[in-house]
This record gives structure tokens, C-alpha cells and sequence, in this order.
């Protein structure tokens, strides 16, 4: 077993140094926005806030740059416009979170799920059914979690910005959902890794038995 331990860094420090992380950024944040100087997820602002592509709403532009000093031959143009609703309603600041904080909640259970994994990758041993499963649950949450995270964070910002416009627009547009094509191509590497690792599970089972 202390062979194998030694196989999970620095994957296991990492991870544990990210949780950690991240749990002292939020606890700062919370205590910030408890007393009024910051937000969490927009939690505690003013104003609820939105960025979406240009195209997706009427941008006015003047010429053919809308950036000063640049040189002859250039270009320029926003790619992006952020609009503030500055009496923002219950609504629009359910929305605001809901356009900010699935992809974050992911990203937790992400951590939490591989410090379950390596807790008891170090416990039992790497090469066994439990871990096997662990790891299966690890992609897949990976896999489906991130597409339906980005999902609803489209989803909302899109309808966050309906709520700001007089005209309003499609509900949901395919163009605003950026595809997490890393998140998901790592999530099925997990979970194909975990298939290897079941199979050789099994097999060292059956020859430890037969032995």
C-alpha cells in the first residue's frame, strides 16, 4: 500500500491545496459581502450584471474602429457588451447567480469527488473495484456535470439579458453555449480509464484467488 500511495502525488497535494483554496476565498468572500464590501455570484451587490456577444443585442457603431490610436489598416470591434441592471428584481438576481455559479459548483464537486477517490485509492490500494467505481463516478460527473453547468449558465445569462432589453429576444440562442469540449473529452478519459482499471481489478481478484 505505501508503494501505491506514493503513485497518487502530486495529484492528491493538489488537490487538497485547491480545496483549500477555494474554501478560503469563498469564506472571504462571504464575510466581505456580510459586511457589505463584496459579493459572492453577484450575491450582495447593487447591480446584477450581464455580458453577452455582440450580434446578440444592437451595438451602435461609429466607423469602422469603435478602439482609439490604433494603426492604419486596423480594424476594430466589440466582441462582447456587458449591461448592469441597476435596481435589479428577486428575477434578475436569481438569474445573475444561476448565469455564474453551476460551472463553479461543478468544479467543487469535482474536487471533493477525487478527494473521495484518492482517500480511498490510499486506503485499499489503487487497483481495486471500489476505486474503479469512484473513478467511473468521477468522469461521469465530469462528463454530464460541465455540459449541463455551461448549459444553464447560458440559459441565464441569455434570459438575463431579455429581462434588460424593451424588444425582447429569443429566449435561447445555440451560439451562446460554449461547448466545454476539455471538461468533456476529460470526462470520458476518466471514465474509460476506469473501465481499464475495473478490468484489471477484476483480474488481479481472479488470479489472487486462484493463488
Amino acid at each position: 500500500m505505501e508503494g501505491e500511495r506514493g503513485l497518487l502525488e502530486p495529484v492528491a497535494t493538489w488537490v487538497r491545496v485547491l480545496l483549500a483554496l477555494v474554501g478560503t476565498l469563498v469564506g472571504i468572500g462571504v464575510i466581505a459581502m456580510v459586511f457589505g464590501s463584496g459579493s459572492v455570484f453577484g450575491i450582495g451587490a447593487s447591480e446584477v450584471c450581464v455580458e453577452t456577444a455582440n450580434g446578440h443585442v444592437p451595438v451602435p457603431q461609429s466607423g469602422n474602429n469603435v478602439a482609439t490610436g490604433v494603426e492604419d489598416g486596423v480594424r476594430s470591434w466589440p466582441s462582447a457588451v456587458g449591461m448592469c441592471a441597476q435596481s435589479p428584481t428577486t428575477g434578475q438576481r436569481l438569474l445573475g447567480v444561476l448565469s455564474q455559479a453551476p460551472t463553479f459548483a461543478v468544479f467543487v464537486g469535482t474536487l471533493l469527488l477525487a478527494i473521495r477517490l484518492l482517500r480511498g485509492a490510499s486506503r485499499d490500494g489503487i487497483f481495486t473495484l471500489r476505486v474503479a467505481g469512484r473513478l467511473r463516478t468521477l468522469g461521469w460527473f465530469v462528463l454530464v456535470g460541465e455540459a449541463v453547468a455551461t448549459f444553464v449558465e447560458a440559459l441565464a445569462s441569455n434570459w438575463l439579458t431579455g429581462t434588460m432589453m424593451v424588444d425582447r429576444h429569443d429566449l435561447f440562442s445555440i451560439n451562446e453555449w460554449d461547448v466545454p469540449v476539455m471538461a468533456l473529452l476529460a470526462g470520458a478519459g476518466l471514465v474509460s480509464m476506469a473501465r481499464i482499471m475495473r478490468a484489471g481489478a477484476t483480474m488481479r481478484e481472479d488470479l489472487e484467488g486462484t493463488v
